[in-house]
């Protein structure tokens, strides 16, 4: 199927547009505070919360503080980062030239559900790691960080074959 060259500037000014927005919505990151990352520190904590008994508290200078445990949830692991990466692989990825509000807000509901479970993952995982005692002899940063790699590109290849489902699901009822 051939498409006209108004389609073809469409969709790239389209694809354009998103990845500039993208790309303010990430260089926003560094200066965002806890109190404007609550929306994915609350749920997450939340969650948390709810599995682990953990009670936190919010501050807002700092993020969930888990008095009992010592740690925190702070704006810069409240996985924005990956939130800004998911909704780029959601609207990049699948379906750049049937971009339109209902397709946008389902990917941004996709993305925030996807967001708080992964984040969510890489916090219980490190909890069982420091109840279960590490004989790892590896800096805490280091687990830190492996932990949050790992689930975080685990989730996102899943995210990346779900996506793939929906794509492949449409265009089978579109034929």
């Amino acid at each position: 199927m051939r498409t006209s060259y108004s389609e073809f500037i469409q969709r790239h000014l389209t694809r354009g547009i998103v990845l500039l927005c993208l790309c303010y919505l990430y260089a926003q990151i560094r200066t965002l505070s806890a109190t404007a990352a609550l929306p994915l520190l609350g749920p997450t904590a939340a969650f948390v919360g709810a599995i682990t008994n953990i009670s936190f508290r919010f501050d807002p200078g700092l993020g969930f503080v888990a008095d009992s445990d010592g740690f925190i949830i702070t704006p810069a692991c409240a996985g924005i980062r990956f939130f800004v990466i998911a909704l780029s692989l959601c609207l990049l990825g699948s379906w750049p030239h049937r971009l339109n509000v209902k397709n946008l807000c389902g990917f941004i509901v996709i993305t925030f559900t996807t967001t708080i479970i992964a984040n969510s993952a890489r916090i219980l995982s490190l909890c069982m790691i420091e109840k279960a005692g590490s004989n790892l002899h590896l800096r805490p940063s280091w687990i830190h960080e492996g932990c949050g790699v790992f689930i975080y590109i685990s989730m996102l290849f899943l995210l990346s074959l779900f996506i793939r489902a929906l794509y492949d699901r449409t265009n089978h009822h579109d034929a």
